[in-house]
This record gives C-alpha cells, sequence and structure tokens, in this order.
C-alpha cells in the first residue's frame, strides 16, 4: 500500500505512514502541480490504499521533493495498473507525447532546468525503447510498459535511476531530487486511468 513510500529509514529502504491523504492540502509530502488535482483520488481495494489519476484529455502531476543519495539507493520500485491508455499516444511526437502512466525521477541541472528520468506505460511505443522528450532534450524517457495487453493488472517495476541517468546524461548523478507520477491525454485530446503504489527505495533490489 502507499504506507511505503520515501521517508528514510534503515537498511535504504524507505517509507511513509499514510493515514488521511488530502489531494487539495498536503500530500504527507506529495503535491499536485495545480491546485485543481480533481484528477487525483486516493482508492482502495481489499483494504489496501493507492493513487488513481484519471483524466479526459488534461495532465497533471503529482510529485514529492526529496533528495536521496541515487548511488546509495539506486533502485526505486513500485506497481501500477494501467486501466485506458490515451489514443494513439506516442512520447516520441509532440501532438501525440502522453503516457498512459508515468514516474518521473528529477535531478539537478542548470538553473531551473533540471534533468529529469521518465519511465513510462506507452500505448505505441515498444517496451525498451530509450529516448528523448520532444519537448524538453534533458527529459529522457525509458518504456517500460507498451501496449493493452496487461491492461487492468497489477505490475511490479524496478528501476536503477543512478544506471539510467549516467546512460542517457554520460555523468553520475551526485543526488536525486523527487519523484512525480503523471497519467495525461492533453496532446491526444483522449482519455488515460492508471493506478500507482507501493513505491520504495532500496539499496538493494
Amino acid at each position: 500500500m502507499l504506507a511505503r513510500v520515501f521517508e528514510l529509514c534503515p537498511h535504504l529502504h524507505v517509507s511513509l505512514s499514510v493515514h488521511k491523504f488530502d489531494l487539495t492540502v498536503d500530500t504527507c509530502g506529495w503535491r499536485a502541480d495545480r491546485s485543481d488535482a480533481t484528477v487525483f483520488s486516493l482508492d482502495q481495494e481489499h483494504g489496501n490504499y493507492f493513487v488513481k489519476i484519471k483524466t479526459n484529455g488534461g495532465t497533471a502531476a503529482i510529485g514529492k521533493s526529496f533528495e536521496f543519495d541515487c548511488h546509495a539507493t539506486p533502485y526505486l520500485s513500485w506497481r501500477w495498473r494501467a486501466h485506458v491508455l490515451p489514443g494513439g499516444g506516442n512520447e516520441n511526437v509532440k501532438k501525440r507525447d502522453d503516457s498512459g502512466a508515468s514516474v518521473y525521477v528529477f535531478f539537478p541541472g542548470i538553473l531551473m532546468l533540471k534533468k529529469i528520468v521518465k519511465y513510462v506505460w506507452s500505448t505505441t511505443l515498444p517496451r525498451g525503447t530509450r529516448t528523448v522528450s520532444p519537448f524538453n532534450s534533458s527529459l529522457k524517457v525509458v518504456v517500460l510498459r507498451s501496449g493493452g495487453d496487461s491492461l487492468g493488472i497489477w505490475v511490479k517495476e524496478s528501476v536503477n535511476v543512478f544506471e539510467d541517468y549516467t546512460k542517457f546524461f554520460g555523468t553520475s548523478p551526485e543526488k536525486a531530487l523527487g519523484v512525480a507520477i503523471l497519467s495525461d491525454g492533453d496532446n491526444t485530446n483522449s482519455e488515460a486511468e492508471a493506478d500507482y503504489d507501493d513505491f520504495i527505495l532500496s539499496g538493494e533490489r
């Protein structure tokens, strides 16, 4: 459940206890990127809480700013479940750059321009694709899931953010600055819906 998210604890894992999740005020450090957070909800299933993002032609991100040593804790894992993917979404094309589900990791950049690695559940790009955002050359994209074969099913992911940053930018990151989640359909003017849960940082896969 979301009760294990990004608060340092022993053994290089992270934890957060969430009993009340108010997306319009303060989500234990998680904050929406705009005042309209109606695309987000905290849902429950068999006693387990998770975050749902559901939008029709919109976009919004919810994230948590916190520094962590991605050399000591390079592994980020989570579960996600896509229900609806944006029609024709393609992270390589500006007019179609929508993702059914995505997880961002932020790193220091030049001035206000952060370097970002984005992990996506893409509508059309093949799994394993590594590319660059058509909107921002400092935003790198890794496709972890593609298409609708696993729609409606919880899928667990585990990525090495230190390794992915190094491969994309050619240098080792000193630290990471935070994490965000986003499902959007603004460029394709279509629906997107996905659930997110169990974010964990660790020194071991």
